[in-house]
């Protein structure tokens, strides 16, 4: 009898936990979209860092950083890559920025890394040191677009040139030898016949698909966006291992595009955050030149398998 009781107690017991476990899943079906956000923000993933990569940009953070300081961001790391500008001694009496000091000139790449071991959650907003705020409460528009999207890996803004247009190549559809192709050949039309409506007509007619920055500007989800605003979530990041440093600088932001949604993750693009880029041009032109057509031909060789002569007689 007494071994019966004690059977029929376990199943009663197991019969309990069961109905409490759906009961719980239950409860959490019906949660509300801001406790949601709660959650979340708990479990740290609404933590918004922001790291600034810094060659020599000494006046440009000047601007920047106090209006950054007003967005309700958690915290500001500022990455020097061995500026001898005096950045780094500015930066050490700035209250409330962390500064990282590189003590050897890795490039953008390699510089934007150095992040790696020290935020493993919440969102890393990498933001370009020549970058102007056009738009405010930033920190809650980035939580909030990684709470419409849970599936999203990077998210890009809309940032403006010098001369206040929309910036080409904010983002874009992946760069396969095909499309480059296409590409160069309908921007080089463009770039003639700009102030002609009825051949810009025909051109954003023929680049639907193609070229981004001849399409209507919308929130959508694309293949990448570019550096300048480039907020990733921190744990794909770490798993990801950053950005391939094979890319000194340039195409090191689609790569990492077109790493995470080979994963099955999502890479947005949004109009309500808004930014100009100054266009600082850190670095002489010889050696950004050289950067581009290295970067280039790692992108075709390492995604693409392209020959070297091919590259070198088509692609640069």
């Amino acid at each position: 009898a007494i071994a019966f009781v004690s059977q029929y107690l376990y199943l009663i017991s197991l019969v309990i936990a069961q109905a409490f476990i759906f009961l719980l899943l239950h409860y959490y079906t019906l949660l509300t979209e801001s406790a949601y956000v709660d959650v979340l923000l708990y479990s740290g993933i609404f933590v918004v860092n922001v790291a600034i990569p810094n060659f020599n940009g000494k006046s440009y953070l000047e601007k920047l950083i106090p209006k950054l300081l007003t967005q309700g961001f958690d915290h500001i790391y500022v990455l020097d890559d061995a500026s001898t500008d005096g950045s780094y001694e500015w930066l050490k009496i700035q209250p409330d920025i962390n500064t990282i000091k590189g003590n050897e000139n890795l490039g953008p790449t390699g510089n934007r890394n150095r992040i790696l071991p020290l935020l493993k959650d919440g969102v890393i907003l990498f933001l370009d040191a020549d970058m102007e705020l056009i738009s405010d409460d930033i920190a809650n528009k980035v939580k909030q677009h990684f709470t419409t999207f849970p599936n999203m890996a990077v998210l890009g803004a809309l940032i403006y040139s010098d001369k206040d247009e929309p910036m080409w190549y904010n983002w874009g559809y992946e760069n396969s030898p095909k499309q480059d192709g296409v590409a160069q050949a309908l921007n080089a039309i463009a770039l003639k016949h700009f102030h002609n409506e009825s051949v810009m007509e025909t051109i954003r007619e023929a680049a639907k698909g193609w070229i981004g920055h001849f399409e209507s500007i919308e929130d959508k989800e694309v293949d990448w966006v570019v550096e300048q605003f480039f907020a990733v979530r921190a744990d794909i990041f770490q798993k990801m291992h950053g950005f391939d440093v094979n890319f000194r600088r340039y195409h090191e932001g689609p790569d990492y595009c077109k790493r995470v949604k080979t994963e099955g993750y999502e890479v947005h693009f949004v109009t309500d955050i808004e930014l100009k880029h100054l266009d600082m041009n850190s670095g002489n032109g010889t050696k950004r030149t050289e950067a581009l057509r290295n970067s280039t031909r790692y992108w075709y060789k390492k995604h693409y398998n392209v020959p070297d002569e091919i590259i070198e007689r088509f692609f640069l």
